[in-house]
């Protein structure tokens, strides 16, 4: 399986990043491009609050040739989510509001939390969907492991003084989970926050796929052996041996 990661520098100009994403993968075909959290707007509040329900439809500018993941503000009856999508065929499914709001960045003071975890199917794969600030929450992540899922989906805007704890939880919830962790991170500087980039995979036993860098705007292309699922999951059969009888579901 092939996932090509667009580690992007967000404008300030919705319409500007949507172009920015069309323009970098205009000559991919077929292909799975994971984006990072909040692409078209990041975290600007005054852009946020002029955006009505129809900001959702800005996906559809995207070429219907690929699939897209990431996360984006979705309004609905009033209320400001960060919703994790799929766009595929031209169709756009919400799957997953984030849980957990980041208060460093104020989101719970501008954005409603979900109240519900996001499975769903990519390549007839099972997945998991997290946003940023929720890979600090292992229970999430578990909780998409005792449902069968192969492939945990990070879009972020994770800023870069704290990249190195990202990376170690990020490689954490991959072994501990025996999946592959896709994580797409933002890079670069947006209003007054520095994203650190280092977009990478890792495998069930923690290595990742890719040199993870800081750059912006830049494609990374990444191949998944699945077979690695059925090795690591065969050998140590962790699912097998949860004492949910001590410390509960």
């Amino acid at each position: 399986m092939n996932i090509k990661l667009l580690q992007m520098k967000i404008e300030k100009n919705a319409n500007e990043n949507i172009n920015k994403v069309i323009h970098l993968t205009k000559d991919l075909n077929d292909d799975l491009i994971v984006l990072p959290e909040l692409f078209t707007t990041s975290f600007n509040y005054d852009l946020i609050y002029k955006l009505d329900e129809s900001h959702t439809h800005i996906l559809n500018q995207l070429p219907r040739k690929n699939t897209y993941i990431g996360s984006i503000i979705r309004k609905n009856k009033g209320r400001y989510y960060n919703t994790f999508f799929i766009h595929k065929n031209g169709h756009t499914s919400f799957i997953y509001d984030k849980v957990h709001l980041f208060p460093l960045m104020e989101e719970d003071k501008h954005v409603s939390a979900g109240n519900n975890p996001g499975i769903f199917t990519v390549d007839g794969l099972t997945c998991g969907a997290g946003i940023c600030f929720d890979i600090r929450f292992p229970e999430l992540f578990r909780n998409y492991f005792k449902k069968s899922a192969e492939i945990m989906f990070l879009p972020a805007e994770w800023p870069k003084e704290r990249i190195s704890q990202l990376i170690r939880m990020c490689r954490s919830r991959a072994i501990e989970n025996q999946c592959f962790l896709v994580l797409c991170n933002a890079s670069g500087k947006t209003g007054k926050y520095t994203f650190g980039g280092m977009s990478t995979v890792f495998t069930p036993y923690g290595d990742n796929l890719n040199t993870m860098h800081k750059k912006c705007d830049t494609l990374i292309n990444v191949d998944i052996d699945l077979s690695l699922l059925e090795n690591v999951r065969s050998s140590i059969p962790v699912k097998n041996l949860l004492r949910e009888d001590v410390y509960g579901k």
